[in-house]
């Protein structure tokens, strides 16, 4: 079960840098070239390449695969301590150490399985909310109208 988290831990640590901050390294040097730079429309038809490529892969849905061999550590880990609690005695106290690691354990591998957008760290991506339609919610008064509460 180490294993499985050190392959993890290793995994994680092998990733690249987000796309997004590729792309912006290279816009970064893009615009401090010279205009008259040979390198110029080389790196910039990569930018388009990088971002044609982002938007057409944006909406894929990965799983952490870290995060599961860390859970399965903490199952694990929960597991072996789990029997000789059972023995009874003064084994009891091990429950301490028992509850969050296989709280840990099942939560991180169902949380780490489910399928979402993820960043390059394996971290779950939050699409920022739509903004409601004012016409259509009806919370905007017209400049001038009184409101029915006055």
């Amino acid at each position: 079960m180490a294993v499985v988290s050190l392959v993890g831990v290793f995994i994680q640590s092998r990733r690249a840098a987000h796309a997004y901050d590729q792309i912006k390294h290279e816009l970064e040097v893009l615009s401090m070239l010279p205009e008259d730079s040979e390198m110029s429309p080389l790196l910039q038809a990569q930018v388009e390449r990088s971002l044609r490529a982002l938007l057409e892969h944006r909406s894929a849905k990965g799983r952490d695969w870290s995060g599961v061999g860390v859970a399965i550590f903490f199952a694990g880990f929960a597991s072996a301590l789990a029997f000789p609690m059972l023995n009874g005695g003064w084994w009891w106290l091990l429950g301490l150490l028992v509850a969050p690691a296989a709280f840990l354990g099942i939560f991180g591998l169902f949380d780490s399985l489910m399928l979402a957008d993820r960043d390059a760290m394996g971290r779950r991506v939050n699409k920022p909310p739509d903004e409601p339609d004012e016409r259509a919610s009806g919370t905007r008064q017209s400049e001038g109208q009184p409101s029915r509460s006055e």
